[in-house]
C-alpha cells in the first residue's frame, strides 16, 4: 500500500499533509548536509524535482539497482473491507499498538524471525488524529486474503479509534 502512494507521490499526486511532510523534512535533510541554508529555495527546489519527473526517475532507478521493477502491477488484497466509524467527533487518538498487533494478526509484520508476510495484507487509515468523523463514514480499510480474519481485524481497528464528541465526551469503542 506504501509504496503505492510513494508512486503517485513522485508521479505529482501529492497529499497535502504528506507534501508538507516531505518538504519539511527534505529541507532539514538539505540543511544538514550543507545541500541548501535557504528553508524557501530547498522547498522550492524539492518540489521542482518531483514536478519535473526527477524524482520518480531516481526512485525507478534504485528499485532496479535492487531487482525490482515497479512498472510491474503491484498486488492487492483479495478482500479490502472499509471500516466505519459508529461515533460522530473528532479523531482523538489512535491506539498505534492496536493498528500494529492487528496488522501482525493479518500477517503483514512478522511475529517471528523466519516467518512470512502477506505483502498485501494491511491497514489504510483513512481518518487522521484531528480529523471530523461522522456515524457511518469510512475511518480506515482492512487490506486481507483470509476472510476468516475480517470480523477481528475490523474490530481491533475500530478499538484503536479514540473519539471526541462534540460534548466533549471522549468514547473508546
Amino acid at each position: 500500500m506504501e509504496i503505492n502512494e510513494i508512486i503517485d507521490f513522485l508521479q505529482g499526486d501529492m497529499n497535502e499533509e504528506i507534501k508538507n511532510k516531505v518538504l519539511e523534512f527534505g529541507n532539514s535533510i538539505m540543511q544538514i548536509t550543507g545541500y541548501g541554508a535557504n528553508e524557501k529555495q530547498n522547498k522550492k527546489k524539492i518540489l521542482e524535482t518531483i514536478e519535473s519527473g526527477q524524482a520518480y526517475q531516481r526512485f525507478k532507478q534504485l528499485v532496479q539497482q535492487g531487482n525490482g521493477n515497479i512498472d510491474e502491477k503491484l498486488e492487492v488484497a483479495k478482500k479490502i473491507v472499509p471500516i466505519m466509524s459508529g461515533v460522530e467527533g473528532y479523531v482523538e487518538e489512535i491506539d498505534v499498538n492496536k493498528i500494529r498487533m492487528t496488522g501482525r494478526y493479518l500477517g503483514a509484520i512478522k511475529s517471528r524471525t523466519g516467518d512470512s508476510i502477506d505483502r498485501t495484507a494491511g491497514i489504510e487509515l483513512v481518518k487522521k488524529i484531528g480529523d471530523t468523523v461522522r456515524a457511518g463514514e469510512i475511518i480506515a480499510y482492512l487490506h486481507t486474503n483470509n476472510e476468516n480474519k475480517i470480523t477481528q481485524g475490523v474490530s481491533e481497528v475500530k478499538e484503536a479509534y479514540i473519539y471526541l464528541t462534540d460534548c466533549g465526551e471522549v468514547v473508546e469503542l
